[in-house]
């Protein structure tokens, strides 16, 4: 029962290098764009052995999409356009760049 809405914003790799940058959230949250789901995305810039974790929730799933060069998610190894979900399982998911860039879905099940 939402209204359609339309968001634009640009973040730059600045913003994104070497951490996770929330990029879209249900709230608007660290200047994210709004999403009418209960979902939160991020994205990440990581040189070579530079490493990130999130901590994900019980219950939520995880889907990580590597957009660029190769990266290690979960001490597996990914290239450009392969990606891995995670679900059910609460902890850390852990990606490691090569270097690469990265996007992070925690998604409700």
């Amino acid at each position: 029962g939402a209204e359609p809405g339309y968001e634009q914003k640009h973040f730059g790799e600045n913003e994104k290098r070497g951490r996770l940058r929330l990029i879209a959230s249900p709230d608007g949250s660290e200047g994210s764009v709004r999403l009418l789901e209960s979902a939160r995305i991020h994205a990440s810039v990581l040189a070579e052995g530079e490493r990130v974790v999130h901590a994900l929730e019980a219950g939520r799933l995880c889907y990580i999409h590597v957009a660029t060069g190769a990266a290690q998610v979960q001490g597996r190894a990914l290239a450009a356009g392969d990606a891995l979900m995670q679900w059910q399982e609460a902890g850390e998911v852990e990606i490691a760049g090569g270097p690469c860039e990265v996007l992070l879905f925690d998604l409700p099940p």
